[in-house]
């Protein structure tokens, strides 16, 4: 009797050594943690700074762009010889009088330092275009990290909710382990009295082994649970937590048509898809603005002398240019098409995206519904069994019930006890998928008010 207690007991203390150092992890606790440590959020956050570097990238065409260079030029070409000589303000008239020199010069060293500033005026149109493309898809790139931020969160909750559920399992086990050995442990006194056969005392013993087996995988279950947990939070996955208080329950579910307005309205998947849906109409207009003409500016100073940086005479210019570019394949004309088509697409892929919406949270809204009347149900089929288990031990005890019955019992109380559990552990999931789906945000600061 005492060998059989101590092999209860011990692994029940080894069990509880880890938690004595262990910290305690809130729900939001675990949130905030995956908040910080996800790679999916890290590289959202990229992505998002990246397109918001493009739509600076987009914003600066509107100013001019300068260039300084410095060139060295030596020739003896006669035309360029000449050239230079007047633009450093060293020609001499009188070797006109020497054609063989004029002809044939000797080679001239020259060092230009220009300073170039470029403006485009016009360009069909694309240089706008291109800066609204951009800021939409800034807008989609900060919409999607968003996004992908709540479904991080998601996954922690429910990580935490399943090492939750399979730790009130083990409780429930143990629990139901202890009693049983009370069970047997009677079973075999009343054995030795005369009062019970030996078949119901084995009977008795084989539940509880049954019990213990289901104890021992559910044990096991936990430390995966906490594994996979400890992965969402971008922790060793040998790290060990003592979870804190289980948050309410939702009293009732939302009103439909609500839920499905905000998720419309707020969701950032779907925003983010608009953004982009938008982005690609425009480029439309932009492949309509290669088939219009190109104008702008460009302001040159010129420094020119014999050594590098020198500035022994300086010119300066402004040139005005146009442009039309005409492709007599017609390029420009299909692409405009092309990428009509491709905007109708878009339209029509949002128009999915929507409805598809719709239907997300309609069903999260009734499998919501449908976890709550379960847990309802369970929670009072619990209490009947316990009812029921209480009285048949009572009848036990007095010698009115057999082990049997009072072991049929238990099996019905554990499988409603697990039954409720589960029923339970879904609903916590489903209320928290349903936030998700309808746009809600699970940023543990907002559910605290603050």
């Amino acid at each position: 009797m005492l060998h059989q207690r101590l092999r209860i007991l011990i692994p029940l203390l080894l069990a509880a050594l880890p938690s004595l150092a262990a910290e305690t992890l809130s729900l939001d606790g675990a949130v905030r943690i995956a908040e910080q440590n996800s790679p999916r959020v890290e590289a959202a956050s990229e992505r998002a700074l990246a397109a918001r570097a493009r739509y600076r990238q987009a914003m600066g065409q509107l100013l001019p762009s300068l260039e300084v260079s410095e060139v060295f030029n030596r020739t003896t070409s006669p035309l360029e010889n000449f050239g230079m000589q007047l633009s450093r303000e060293e020609f001499d008239p009188a070797v006109m009088a020497f054609p063989d020199q004029v002809n044939h010069p000797d080679a001239l060293d020259t060092w230009i330092t220009r300073v170039e500033a470029r403006l485009p005026l016009f360009v069909g149109g694309r240089m706008v275009t291109g800066i609204k493309q951009a800021g939409l898809m800034a807008t989609a790139g900060e919409s999607e990290r968003r996004h992908t931020l709540e479904e991080v969160r998601l996954e922690a909750m429910r990580s935490w909710f399943d090492l939750d559920q399979v730790r009130e399992m083990v409780s429930l086990l143990e629990k139901a382990e202890a009693t049983t050995v009370a069970h047997v442990d009677k079973a075999r006194a009343y054995e030795e009295e005369g009062f019970l056969v030996r078949s119901e005392v084995l009977r008795a013993e084989v539940y509880l082994a049954e019990v213990r087996d289901l104890l021992n995988s559910a044990r096991e279950g936990a430390l995966l649970a906490e594994a996979a947990l400890n992965l969402r939070l971008g922790l060793d996955q040998d790290t060990h937590w003592e979870l804190g208080e289980t948050p309410p329950l939702p009293v009732q579910v939302p009103e439909l048509q609500a839920l499905v307005t905000r998720a419309l309205e707020s969701r950032g998947d779907l925003d983010a898809a608009r953004q982009r849906t938008e982005a690609g109409r425009l480029t439309s207009r932009s492949s309509l603005g290669a088939l219009l003409p190109s104008a702008g500016v460009v302001a040159r100073y010129d420094m020119f002398d014999k050594d590098p940086l020198g500035s022994n005479a300086s010119s300066w210019s402004v040139l005005a240019a146009l442009s039309w570019k005409l492709n007599l394949g017609g390029s420009e004309v299909s692409a405009w098409q092309a990428a009509r088509h491709e905007a109708r697409a878009y339209t029509a892929d949002i128009g999915r995206f929507e409805e598809g919406v719709r239907l997300q949270v309609r069903q999260a809204h009734s499998a919501l519904g449908l976890a709550l009347d379960q847990q309802r149900t369970a929670a009072l089929a619990l209490d009947s069994g316990r009812e029921n288990l209480r009285i048949l031990e009572e009848r036990f005890t007095q010698g009115v019930a057999g082990t049997l019955d009072v072991l049929d019992a238990r099996t019905a109380l554990r499988e409603l006890e697990i039954r409720e559990l589960v029923a339970r552990h879904d609903a916590f999931v489903a209320a928290r998928s349903l936030e998700l789906l309808s746009g809600a945000s699970l940023n543990p600061v907002n559910n605290e008010g603050e």
